[in-house]
């Protein structure tokens, strides 16, 4: 909306409500306005494995500002920027069995270069904020999908990779 205000105050900023009233498709679109109605999220189809003991608490779309906050807040503002920058769409799963947690991200670059911009960034990112004791797994799948999992108890993010690499 800012964007658009600047140039003509609020005939551009109606102008956009009228060719597309509903909300901006992503975070990336909001992000990048010149984005807006052109770069549209991929859907990624995805199911939320199973895990005993574990309930899912939600699935949802982490989203191009998602990752730049997680990175941002351990690898600096610079690394999260680059590596969110070329987000296509991705979906994530949380579980929690009362103590412990776990997470399955898996996102899709508009390129593949942009995917592996993104693994670099959360193989760094793992290996600096999650515990040496815990799990954190960093692979692009064979379907071209880059998979993140992170979990307080091994045994459950091993499952859960058997399951989307399988």
């Amino acid at each position: 909306v800012q964007a658009n205000y600047l140039q003509d105050q609020w005939t551009t900023v109606n102008g956009a409500y009228a060719e597309m009233p509903g909300l901006p498709g992503s975070t990336e679109q909001i992000i990048t306005p010149s984005d807006y109605e052109r770069d549209l999220p991929k859907s990624l189809e995805a199911t939320a494995p199973s895990v005993p003991g574990y309930e899912l608490e939600r699935e949802s779309v982490w989203g191009e500002f998602g990752f730049r906050i997680m990175i941002d807040q351990i690898l600096g503002e610079e690394v999260g920027v680059d590596a969110a920058d070329g987000w296509g769409g991705d979906y994530y799963a949380q579980w929690f069995d009362g103590q412990n947690a776990a997470l399955l991200i898996l996102f899709e670059g508009d390129t593949d270069r942009d995917t592996e911009e993104l693994r670099a960034a959360l193989l760094d990112y793992a290996l600096t904020a999650v515990a040496e004791e815990d799990y954190a797994w960093v692979e692009v799948l064979d379907d071209g999908r880059l998979a993140f999992i992170a979990a307080d108890q091994p045994e459950v993010g091993e499952s859960i990779l058997a399951s989307v690499s399988g």
